[in-house]
Parts: structure tokens; sequence; C-alpha cells
């Protein structure tokens, strides 16, 4: 009975250990999408200071103008909670086929192997994107 609890408290500590947090300077996760590509910036400075960080979409379709902020819905979907909300209401800068907008709280900590789910509906298309440090 002590070795099987050993090794359980064992297997724990290494799973718990094996995660990298990532505390300092600038990290990325993106992804790509039918119609989007996607990186979420993760400022651990920004953070510190002001709670947020920046999500950038990149319409993949240059020939077509970008949709319009208002027909596009955005919900994030972390391991901690789901952030969503329409482009129209947010900090939003926009250049060329890109769109940077300002996001509150991810995750409390993020971790290297952190997956983040986007969903995007703008134009009555739907597009999915699962964001991954790379």
């Amino acid at each position: 009975m002590k070795r099987l609890l050993l090794f359980l408290f064992s297997c724990l500590f290494i799973t718990a250990c094996s995660s990298t947090t990532v505390s300092d300077g600038v990290v990325e996760y993106s992804g790509d999408g039918k119609d989007w590509t996607a990186k979420y910036i993760y400022d651990a400075d920004l953070y510190e200071e002001k709670k947020v960080n920046w999500v950038e979409l990149e319409y993949k379709h240059q020939q077509e103008p970008l949709p319009e902020l208002k027909g596009v819905h955005i919900e994030l979907e972390s391991r901690e909670g789901i952030l969503e909300g329409n482009l129209a209401d947010m900090v939003v800068e926009t250049e060329g086929n890109k769109i940077r907008f300002l996001v509150g709280t991810i995750n409390r900590t993020m971790n290297k192997e952190d997956k983040i789910k986007l969903n995007l509906e703008f134009s009555d298309k739907k597009d999915k994107i699962v964001l991954k440090h790379r």
C-alpha cells in the first residue's frame, strides 16, 4: 500500500512540475483557421500593469475588404473560462488585413502547454482556430 501511495504521489509531483509557467517577457500562441490566422500575445509586463494582452487576427482573403468590426463576434476559450464579445465594443487597431484587439485575462498564469480556442463569427461564416505556443 505504501508503494502504491508513493507511486501515485510521484506521478502527481512529476505531472505538476512538467508544466512550464510563463512569467517573464513576451510569448506568442498562434494558429490557423480557414479564413483567419491568429496570435495571442502574452506580455508579462502589460499583463502585470493593466491585466490585458493583445490578440492579432489576419484575414487571409487579402483581395477582399475586412469584415465590418460590428459584424465580428469572438469567443476565446481557455482552461479557466470563456471570454466573448463583439470587436466593435473593444479597443481595436486595424491595418490592411490585420486586426489587433485587447482582451482581459485569459488565464491567471500562462503555461507553454496551454491551448486557447478562438471561435470567430463574421459575415455569416464561422472559423475555429486553436492557438498553441510556437
